[in-house]
Order: structure tokens, then sequence, then C-alpha cells
């Protein structure tokens, strides 16, 4: 079904200096994730949408975001230090898990990341953005099977010592049920995860 894309708050960690890289591991242990994405117009059939900037940002294994290393993950975060729109100032130099890409003409862009650790409050999940114009974008959070949470963050290092959180896809506050990432188990271990979002771009 051709729809438009649950629109989602963009959280307290963005950062909008834009790395253009399809990469965006450096170096962050984990369980290695293909991201694949694509974007349609759901005013058009769903025709692909070439020519957007798709830009992603996710915490690590330990659920620390780069540019925030001072929260602690297993805590609420500090709100109190948050903007009027809920954003938090960052307050290092690290940009790691933070990338974006340009869609082809198929509408896709893929990124090489890792499996996301958790944080309190929040389910796992992965932030998107996509500038469709100078004046039209979309923000949403995309999630991923709750089985799959639980099989990599019970069994996997670096995820397995802080085992999988109270905080998952039943429970959590924004999660919206479409926006779950259908999930690959590779051969070798590795993890494809792929979406399509709708967007009713001009």
């Amino acid at each position: 079904m051709c729809r438009v894309s649950t629109a989602t708050v963009e959280g307290p960690y963005y950062i909008d200096k834009e790395i253009v890289r399809s990469d965006i591991r450096e170096d962050q242990p984990g369980v290695p994730l293909e991201l694949e994405l694509r974007l349609v117009n759901a005013n058009r059939g769903c025709a692909p949408t070439a020519g957007a900037v798709v830009s992603v940002w996710h915490c690590n294994a330990e659920g620390e975001y780069s540019g925030y290393l001072f929260d602690d993950s297993s805590e609420f975060p500090e709100m109190g230090v948050a903007d009027e729109t809920g954003h938090v100032p960052q307050r290092d130099t690290e940009r790691f898990l933070r990338g974006v890409q340009t869609t082809d003409p198929d509408g896709k862009v893929t990124f090489r990341t890792i499996f996301p650790g958790w944080y309190t409050p929040r389910a796992v999940h992965i932030h998107v953005r996509a500038y469709l114009s100078e004046r039209d974008m979309i923000t949403t959070q995309i999630y991923f099977p709750q089985a799959v949470v639980n099989t990599i963050h019970s069994k996997h290092g670096p995820y397995k010592d802080r085992g999988v959180s109270v905080y998952t896809n039943e429970n959590d506050f924004i999660i919206r049920p479409e926006e779950i990432l259908e999930v690959q188990v590779r051969e070798d271990n590795t993890l494809f995860a792929t979406m399509t979002f709708g967007a009713s771009n001009v």
C-alpha cells in the first residue's frame, strides 16, 4: 500500500553538520548492518524519488550518540539542558554513526553501519530525515523486529554485557508498527535491513 510514512520528532541528539558518506561506522564495534532505504512519492503511485538527501543517525552498541558521550545511556537523558525544541547541544566532536547520502534513480540509499544498542527509555531505533527540496522534508524513526533485537543483544558482543533492554517495541512511546524494518541474517551473520518510505513531496 502506498502511503506517507509517519513523521516523528528528530529527538534530542540531531546534529545538522552532515557528513556525506555511506560507511558511517568509524570503527565502532558491533554486528555489521547494511541499511537500504528507498524513498518514494506517495502522491504519484509510489514512484521513486531520486535526488533526495537522506540523513541517518543512531547510537552505538553502548547506547551512546556521537556528540553526546557525556550521557549515561542507562539513565534517563538530562533534558534540563535541552532547548525549547527538545534539542540538546553537543559537547564533543565525535561524529560516528552519522551520515548522509543522495537517493539514486531508484530512490535508494545504502549505509554500512552496525546494529544499534539501547538507551533509556527507548526501543532500539535509527533516526532518518529526508530532504525532498529546499522547503520539504520528512523526519521519522525506524525500528527492528523485537526478536532480532533480543537475539543480537543477548548473544553478541559488545551488546551482551548490557543484555536486552526493558524498553521494547511493545512499550515504546513513539514507535508505529509500520516503521519496523525488514531484516535478513546473511550466511556470514551480518545483517541486511530495508524499508520503503512514502513522502508527499511536490
